[in-house]
């Protein structure tokens, strides 16, 4: 699992093997503030957002490599530069920059070092998540509000999967690449009040599930099983702890969790 950490006067990203005990394990300590980061390009690597001082203007891109313990930059512009995604195949990056003014989607290619922007306009686009093909990304489109869309990264055709009056964000693509599942939050509500909801990649019907009175855990992170038939997630039963629990896709079953005394992290399915 992947953390980031207050270490002494800035943050730096950690290492836990899930179900170990103990504290997170710090990549390395370094005077700048990696505020984010992601698994890839290869297994074992880390993908770090890192900014010089607190409040700079732009974030820069490196990858940290456990047999080196080295941070290795990435040919980015200078722009406010986060939130990165890889493909499966470690060949494609995709991640938001506000290097046109607004947020918008870009897509490095690792084999030639080019960097091409795959969505442009006034809203703001974010949380880039690959298909398993590498063919489509789910991202997050928005200003006053915000919704889910798919987009192609070769043609930079794209659908909106959600409309109205509701905020729709933290997209999360089923390892089948049919589905997208992501958080709602309905017109007026409080952010406690989020579902958790899904659609088809392909457009269609949104799926808001029944977690059977388990209030959803916004902030706690979502997961598809690798068969695509359950997500896990982080919820809350009335008891005031975070647990993670899951529930099938199809909404039919029952949520069903292991209840701790501990507070969660978000869940994480390898």
């Amino acid at each position: 699992m992947l953390y980031s950490v207050f270490n002494k006067d800035n943050w730096d990203l950690a290492l836990l093997p899930v179900g170990a005990k103990g504290q997170p394990k710090i990549l390395v300590e370094t005077p700048a503030w990696e505020t984010g980061g992601c698994f890839g390009p290869q297994p074992g690597d880390v993908t770090v957002v890192s900014r010089s001082i607190f409040g700079a203007p732009t974030n820069e891109f490196f990858i940290w490599s456990p047999g080196t313990r080295e941070f290795k930059p990435l040919p980015l512009p200078k722009a406010k530069n986060d939130m990165p995604a890889w493909s499966r195949d470690g060949r494609y990056l995709a991640y938001a920059t506000n290097q046109s003014g607004s947020m918008n989607l870009c897509v490095l290619d690792m084999t030639g070092g080019r960097s091409v922007e795959i969505t442009s306009g006034s809203e703001d686009d974010s949380r880039p998540d690959w298909s398993p093909d590498g063919r489509s990304i789910a991202f997050l489109r928005g200003v006053r509000r915000s919704h889910i869309f798919v987009g192609n990264p070769e043609t930079r055709e794209k659908r909106q999967l959600t409309f109205g009056e509701t905020t729709d964000y933290e997209p999360m693509v089923s390892r089948d690449g049919k589905w997208v599942a992501f958080v709602r939050e309905k017109a007026g509500s409080a952010r406690t009040a989020a579902v958790l909801a899904w659609a088809p990649v392909e457009g269609g019907d949104v799926h808001e599930l029944d977690l059977k009175g388990l209030s959803f855990n916004a902030s706690g992170g979502v997961a598809w099983s690798p068969d695509t038939e359950e997500l896990a997630f982080a919820a809350d039963d009335g008891s005031g702890n975070v647990d993670i629990y899951r529930v099938s896709a199809r909404g039919g079953a029952r949520a069903s969790h292991r209840r701790t005394r501990h507070r969660c992290h978000p869940p994480v399915v390898p």
